[in-house]
């Protein structure tokens, strides 16, 4: 996902272009944002995401006298590249040469899948909890606002000065398979509040870590990997 939004910063980052011109610059180059992620680009490195494969994880904590680890593997993160983008717009062009933009990245759905074992040692028990999981997601619409010091001014570095990120998720539904019903269900019911939640209150720190890390730290400080997203366009796409 972050990769979209990148790919947007640098399109926009142009000295003297006026709003309009911006924008449809945008909107041409998403194309190459989706041919990015689709087929992946592993010198910059962008994964194939088509589907995403994440990695795997563990856990591993005690309460009392009982011991417990938690692996989750095999996770699939499917109908990433299937997005559209609604909207862009300048909310202050009066200086060309640091601009802010509204921006909206919407899913129709995104689809989480999985294994996972549960491991418990406590007196008297020894138990493991093996399943999938399956996470379903619908409506989603990442918007914030971005403000950007643009390139090729005297003594001046392209910078994202500003980033926001707002993420609301209309449903989610998670469903457990492979451990008794009772466990599942209340699993279950835990996992689809606590991710609706999630979805629904990201915290101000994703966006500033975005911004920092991300942003002008691994992409805007090597032009050559936001280049390597426009080599790898048919640049039919992006120059008209």
């Amino acid at each position: 996902m972050k990769v979209l939004v990148v790919a947007l910063v640098a399109v926009l980052a142009t000295v003297n272009a006026d709003a309009d011109n911006d924008i449809r610059l945008a909107r041409l180059f998403i194309g190459c944002c989706q041919k990015a992620i689709i087929g992946g680009i592993p010198s910059i490195p962008i994964p194939d995401h088509n589907p995403l494969v994440i990695r795997n994880f563990t856990y591993s904590g005690s309460a009392l006298l009982t011991k417990y680890n938690i692996s989750v593997t095999n996770n699939i993160l499917n109908n990433l590249v299937n997005f559209t983008f609604p909207n862009i717009t300048a909310v202050d062009y009066s200086d060309p040469e640091r601009v802010a933009y509204n921006y909206d990245l919407y899913w129709p759905i995104l689809n989480f899948t999985g294994n996972f074992e549960v491991d418990i040692k406590a007196p008297l028990v020894d138990q493991s909890l093996v399943g999938t999981y399956n996470i379903i997601m619908r409506e989603i619409h990442w918007t914030g606002l971005f403000n950007l010091t643009k390139p090729g001014q005297e003594n001046v570095t392209m910078n994202l000065d500003d980033f926001t990120l707002n993420s609301a998720t209309e449903s989610v539904s998670v469903d457990i398979e492979g451990i008794n019903s009772v466990t599942a269900a209340v699993v279950e019911t835990t996992l689809t509040d606590g991710l609706w939640l999630l979805m629904n209150n990201f915290p101000a720190a994703a966006g500033e870590f975005l911004r920092t890390e991300r942003f002008n730290g691994f992409w805007i400080s090597h032009p050559d990997r936001l280049l390597a997203i426009i080599d790898n366009c048919n640049k039919t796409e992006l120059y008209f």
